[in-house]
């Protein structure tokens, strides 16, 4: 126990003993920088696994985009194979037997519904064309005879069993030797007599590209075993539609790919004028992910590193001046009790060492009047005491430069919205243009909108303040953009609304704007509160022709009353009415002809 006590004693007489300066930086490792270290490395260490879900919530977000692109085509698709139902023109062709060569050629120029919506979805389709079972036609790219070859291939048979559903396949054409994205239906007459089947070659190029442009391998499947789109020509397919079968949901899942560790992300098609399914699958390597949580770590360390430095910079600056000023207050003090007097009246700076030194020199002053009346008679006594000096220390109020000003209100502003507070945003925000508005202020004309701005800024602050027990409106019954009028003729009388006639008032609180052109322009104010007594009203109104005579809970009225009749003459101005637990109404009115915008 002694041994205990005695290390105490030992620290605390160390701690004593250490010089201001050291002292200052100890206190800023223990009790700031340190515990900041363990809290940042804490959250660093942390921010991997939220990168990472949140690149997997982009991910998801960019395919979702892609869905969202294949399923207009495959609108658009859908709603073409439908208009081709109870088509007269098709069903002739379709079931006539031709005698002749000249008669089909006839026909099939006339017949131009494929032409015209080949021509207008030019974008999104490639071809369509019908697979007629009618012998006497020849095949072509538009008209195509069944034969055995196509009554056995997987996409005609499917086709018929989806008895007039759409059916998406990826299929490969005889005529032009490649694969295409198709939509395939059984077209019917209206007595449910076959025609043949419909199938429409979807034009890819536009979503190819779209693939192309992917970071990551990104693949469209159609039916869990179709690749119709991959921007990667080395898709190991096999690989993939077992992947598809194991993890075919939405969502995200850790998969060995290619023998490289990765995010697979999948994204259904959810299009629900098919049974066909639809599926767009990506890839990311788990170690891009890892590198970019590592990339956010180093620069968070890096920005640790930079700011230690930094306040320990500052640090030593600060404690060095604060060490520097307490030596020179201990050497001017060690001076005077060795009874040397003579040292600089001033000490640079406004801070408690500095006024300890004013203190100092003003006793050092005191004492050598003292020694002076000593060795003076005892008659100069009362003429020494009526001589006595009154000492005033007045605090110098610094201007606040306007641009620090706004500055440091964008700064509060970001702060807020960083962390979420999008309603301290919102009202520095509109803090900082009404001062800014009424700093710059000057004898210019402004929009008579940008002033309604402003009164709009200041009650969307006051219904922050006041909650629910504020509402305003603002209603226009002109044209305002034509207008320019005075700055701050508004704002003032809204305020006095709220100071004179709301504040107190235990009801709901309402003010109503509105502006209205008739001989003149005329803007009124009115509000719900307590209203003015009138005797009370009757002395406002003579303040407000009266400078000399003004009132100072009046005098941001009587200040736009007098503006007014200053520009526009004796005939404009405010005008009052209240009534006790009624309410005021103020209007401005400003002549048509000085405020129109020429």
């Amino acid at each position: 126990m002694g041994t205990i006590k005695g290390l105490i004693a030992r620290f605390k007489t160390f701690i004593l003993n250490m010089k201001i300066r050291e002292k200052i930086i100890t206190i800023y490792i223990i009790g700031g920088f340190i515990p900041l270290l363990v809290l940042i490395t804490y959250l660093i260490n942390g921010t991997q696994n939220i990168i990472i879900e949140q690149t997997k919530a982009s991910e998801k977000s960019e395919l979702s985009v892609m869905s969202d692109r294949i399923i207009e085509t495959m609108r658009i698709i859908t709603d073409v194979s439908l208009r081709m139902y109870f088509d007269n023109e098709l069903e002739h062709i379709a079931f006539n037997e031709y005698s002749s060569y000249d008669e089909m050629v006839s026909d099939y120029i006339a017949y131009d519904t494929i032409s015209n919506y080949m021509n207008y979805y030019y974008k999104e389709i490639n071809n369509i064309r019908m697979y007629l079972d009618n012998k006497t036609i020849p095949s072509n790219n538009r008209f195509y005879g069944i034969n055995d070859s196509i009554l056995s291939q997987d996409w005609y048979q499917e086709t018929m069993n989806a008895g007039g559903s759409s059916v998406w396949n990826y299929v490969y054409d005889d005529i032009n030797r490649r694969s295409y994205w198709c939509l395939t239906r059984l077209i019917s007459t209206k007595a449910k007599k076959n025609v043949g089947v419909l199938m429409i070659q979807v034009r890819t190029q536009l979503l190819e590209d779209l693939f192309n442009k992917r970071q990551y391998e990104t693949i469209f499947v159609m039916n869990d075993e179709q690749i119709v789109i991959s921007n990667r020509k080395d898709t190991d397919k096999e690989q993939l539609l077992n992947l598809i079968k194991e993890y075919k949901r939405d969502g995200s899942n850790r998969v060995t790919y290619r023998g490289e560790d990765c995010v697979m992300s999948v994204m259904p098609l959810k299009y629900r004028k098919t049974k066909s399914r639809g599926l767009i699958v990506s890839f990311q390597p788990y170690r891009t992910l890892l590198k970019a949580a590592n990339d956010r770590n180093l620069e968070g360390f890096v920005f640790i590193i930079c700011s230690f430095v930094m306040s320990l910079t500052l640090i030593y600056f600060f404690s060095n001046q604060f060490s520097l000023r307490v030596k020179l207050f201990h050497k001017q003090m060690h001076k005077a009790a060795n009874g040397n007097f003579n040292f600089p009246t001033k000490m640079e700076g406004k801070d408690e060492i500095g006024l300890l030194y004013d203190d100092l020199y003003t006793m050092i002053d005191s004492i050598q009047k003292l020694y002076a009346a000593i060795y003076e008679e005892k008659i100069q006594t009362e003429k020494i005491n009526s001589r006595q000096k009154d000492v005033e220390f007045k605090m110098l109020a610094s201007q606040i430069n306007p641009h620090f000003l706004y500055n440091t209100l964008e700064t509060i502003r970001m702060k807020a919205r960083c962390n979420k507070e999008y309603e301290i945003e919102e009202l520095v925000k509109m803090l900082a243009k009404i001062m800014r508005r009424n700093i710059e202020v000057g004898d210019k004309l402004v929009t008579l909108k940008s002033e309604l701005e402003l009164v709009e800024y200041y009650l969307k602050i006051q219904k922050y303040r006041f909650t629910d027990k504020i509402k305003f409106n603002i209603e226009l019954f002109c044209d305002i953009s034509k207008y320019k009028i005075m700055p701050l003729i508004i704002q003032p009388i809204v305020e006095n609304a709220f100071v004179h006639g709301l504040e107190e008032k235990e009801a709901t609180g309402e003010i109503y704007i509105y502006i209205e052109e008739q001989e003149n322009l005329m803007i009124h104010v009115i509000d719900n509160g307590l209203g003015i007594p009138e005797y009370k009203l009757e002395q406002l109104r003579e303040d407000m022709n009266n400078m000399d005579e003004l009132h100072k809970s009046n005098i941001g009225l009587s200040n736009v009353h007098q503006r007014i009749k200053l520009l526009y003459g004796e005939h404009y101005g405010l005008t009052i009415t209240s009534k006790e637990q009624v309410g005021t109404s103020v209007s401005i009115l400003l002549p048509k002809g000085i405020t129109d915008i020429q």
